[in-house]
């Protein structure tokens, strides 16, 4: 892995090439690897919490290089015209249990206020989560793992975080902002919905194309709304 993240820029790739770190063989490789370690980690109780503490770190550079190899086989298909609808979802779906088991170990150990973790305790959780999830948001905004981001901004109760990563994270189909009014529409919360989208009118105009009723809701309420 060191090899690759050092060496790989050597070769200039032209247009359509899938890279060698790229390859199938090498994405299954990584993956095995990884799966044994996910294991490990979710599976193991009697892992000392120090031994736990070194796997998630070396779990957290392995997802990363994994994702980015995905993502380059996935770009690499995409400017050739081929099929990628299996590869793009192998992707997200590896993604999202790297992400997910990750971050649930930083939540075990800030929750059980284990000693193993390299910050001041007598901070507050929120502020020690926020430490130790910083290089996982970052693989996790490169990766679009929306729920990462999403149940890391609520548990750190940080709005402005939220909004900044909205603003980040925009796409085509409303990127993560989208998801954030998927997830407040689904929870009943209309007023916290509907203030996000004063800020995000286009994003919101995307989401209320797919959710019709809330148009109407809206409607029959006076409240403005950007033109669909």
């Amino acid at each position: 892995m060191l090899y690759r993240n050092e060496h790989h820029m050597w070769y200039p790739l032209s247009q359509g090439l899938t890279s060698w770190y790229c390859q199938p063989v090498v994405r299954n490789g990584l993956w095995r690897i990884a799966s044994f370690m996910l294991q490990l980690l979710d599976g193991t109780s009697e892992l000392e919490l120090s031994a736990k503490s070194d796997l998630c770190a070396h779990l957290e550079v392995l997802a990363e290089v994994l994702l980015e190899a995905y993502a380059g086989a996935v770009t690499a298909k995409v400017e050739r015209g081929g099929e990628h609808k299996g590869l793009l979802d192998e992707y997200w779906n590896r993604r999202d249990s790297l992400l997910n088991s990750l971050y649930k170990q930083v939540k075990y150990f800030v929750e059980g206020g284990h000693q193993v973790l390299n910050v001041r305790t007598d901070e507050p959780d929120e502020e020690i989560l926020r430490k130790l999830t910083s290089n996982l948001l970052s693989i996790s905004k490169r990766h679009e793992g929306y729920n990462t981001m999403w149940r890391i901004c609520c548990d750190i109760n940080d709005s402005a975080l939220l909004r900044n990563l909205m603003h980040e994270s925009m796409g085509p189909k409303g990127g993560f902002s989208y998801f954030v009014f998927k997830q407040l529409y689904e929870k009943r919360q209309i007023s916290k919905l509907l203030r996000l989208g004063e800020e995000f009118q286009e994003e919101l105009s995307i989401f209320l194309k797919h959710h019709r009723n809330l148009l109407g809701f809206m409607n029959c309420f006076c409240i403005s709304f950007p033109p669909l």
